[in-house]
């Protein structure tokens, strides 16, 4: 499965956008397999399919470790995006205020050779709760109990000149149960100690701006000569020296020209502060983003 979350910009290609929807009610989408719990190597994915026919929709929900807040991947025809960068709004059942998120619209293959539209998003959460307009004092965000998760049943999505759909869930309180089961399992076979990554005092985070870490000529010729783009989600472990040990590709697109390459570049150029335990020692701890690459004019 396919993950997506901030990015560092290297190019921006202008998206068309679209003429906007009429104001439709949403088109509700019930249940039509069980929730699947998917472990794979690098990342954890609940699985469940809404609707049927020319309206069959596929939500998928992704943790790389714990964490609260949760990659989405939605796979139908309601959601197709003449662009490549997608604004979405995802209402949560009982919330009155949709978070409005940036998309990426791309197609999947599929096994019949047909091509379906897809729509990644990042940095959604179960709770409502939102970054301060004026984040100065550097708020930490809340974490996110079982209870505001078993209330959200369904999931109503949006993206400019569709008509919204509503995925009826169910209560999400059982799924979310196992994905926390998922991410334990997950940073242990990472080699990372859950117990000590739940009470850190402080996580490993950039030094400076990220987006410094690659150039505009750092491109390939040959991408640049196809018009390629390309976008690529990459996990780096850090030491407790704050040193970049290790850098893996969790995700790429096709074509794949430029996995190898930003892994090499973020191990020459990474910067990061080392993690803190409870008790304010440093520990190993890991980091996890995303770098679009996109095709410009320089």
């Amino acid at each position: 499965m396919r993950v997506f979350t901030s990015a560092i910009m290297l190019s921006l290609l202008a998206a068309q956008v679209p003429a906007a929807a009429a104001n439709k009610a949403p088109i509700s989408l019930p249940a039509t397999s069980k929730w699947e719990m998917n472990y794979d190597e690098d990342s954890c994915h609940l699985f469940r399919l809404f609707g049927s026919g020319e309206q069959s929709t596929l939500l998928a929900l992704t943790r790389e470790g714990p964490s609260d807040w949760l990659q989405m991947t939605v796979v139908s025809k309601q959601v197709k995006y003449n662009g490549i960068s997608v604004p979405v709004e995802v209402a949560l059942s009982g919330q009155a205020e949709p978070y409005r998120l940036a998309g990426v619209a791309l197609t999947s293959t599929e096994k019949d050779g047909s091509k379906r539209p897809v729509i990644k998003v990042d940095g959604l959460r179960l709770d409502g709760w939102r970054w301060p307009r004026d984040n100065a004092a550097m708020v930490s965000p809340p974490a996110t109990t079982p209870q505001t998760e078993a209330a959200v049943t369904a999931l109503t999505i949006k993206v400019p000149g569709k008509q919204p759909i509503r995925l009826e869930t169910g209560s999400l309180g059982e799924p979310m149960k196992a994905m926390r089961a998922c991410t334990d399992d997950l940073l242990e076979h990472w080699g990372y100690d859950p117990k000590v990554h739940a009470t850190m005092s402080k996580r490993t985070a950039p030094i400076g701006n990220m987006s410094r870490w690659l150039r505009s000529e750092d491109y390939p010729n040959a991408a640049l000569m196809e018009g390629h783009n390309g976008m690529v989600r990459f996990r780096l472990d850090v030491g407790p020296d704050g040193a970049v040990t290790g850098c893996r590709v969790l995700y790429r697109t096709n074509p794949d020209d430029f996995a190898d390459l930003s892994c090499k570049l973020l191990l020459q150029r990474a910067l990061m502060t080392p993690a803190l335990d409870a008790a304010g020692a440093p520990v190993e701890d890991y980091f996890v983003s995303q770098i679009r690459w996109v095709a410009g004019s320089w």
